[in-house]
């Protein structure tokens, strides 16, 4: 890298002399700055590459330069998002490896998501090594309580536990049908509330004839308060 830098230098060096942009005494110089420019770039270590510099060239009236060059440099293979080459290399000997074939890419942006544990759900009483999370989910944390649970594989959720988990976003759906209750396994009492509430309700909304309270509230019977009315 250095090598290569140096190169981009020097011509651009020679090209802005000949082009009278550049004094010849400064000719070095540019071969200085491109091999900390370039190094900075494919590496993103803009330290390394200032004492690096320093070292060969043994003269510290460079240092403002190039850590201006060091700067800019850096800033231009942020903006490219340009992988680091240490980093692409890594990555590719990763992909070579038969184990890591079939690895799953995480999302660039993960949000810890939060599930609650209902009682008749499929993952009550499980541990997590038997549910088999959609997507591939990842177990984070689980809390029963006041007690925040490290996950293992014999860890056992029950009802009222709060599971925090990275989810596939595509899985979302199925993800969330584990932790919820099935509607034949809920209690009964859970069932009853719901139908009083539902007739409390519709018994609220529902408007009632003004002649049936007045007539309540008379003692008298439908015929008779339909005869005062036309008398």
């Amino acid at each position: 890298m250095l090598v290569l830098g140096a190169v981009c230098g020097a011509i651009y060096g020679n090209v802005a002399m000949e082009m009278g942009w550049l004094p010849p005494e400064y000719r070095l110089h540019m071969v200085v700055f491109a091999m900390a420019g370039f190094f900075t770039g494919c590496v993103r270590a803009p330290v390394t590459a200032i004492l690096l510099l320093l070292e060969l060239t043994g003269r510290f009236y460079h240092l403002v330069p190039l850590g201006i060059v060091s700067l800019f440099a850096y800033a231009a293979g942020e903006l490219c998002h340009d992988t680091p080459i240490f980093d692409a290399m890594l990555e590719k000997i990763i992909d070579k490896h038969e184990r890591n074939k079939n690895n799953l890419v995480a999302p660039a942006q993960q949000n810890l998501l939060e599930e609650a544990v209902e009682g008749g759900s499929p993952v009550e009483g499980k541990t997590l090594a038997e549910i088999r999370f959609p997507g591939r989910a990842l177990v984070v944390s689980v809390r029963r309580g006041d007690q925040d649970l490290i996950p293992q594989r014999d860890t056992r959720l029950l009802a009222g536990d709060y599971v925090y988990l990275i989810p596939n976003h595509a899985k979302l759906r199925e993800l969330a049908r584990l932790f919820r209750a099935r509607v034949e396994e809920r209690p009964e009492w859970a069932g009853k509330l719901g139908e009083e509430s539902g007739e409390k309700k519709a018994a609220a909304e529902s408007p009632v004839p003004p002649v049936t309270l007045e007539a309540g509230k008379n003692g008298k019977g439908g015929k008779a308060a339909k005869e005062e009315k036309k008398k």
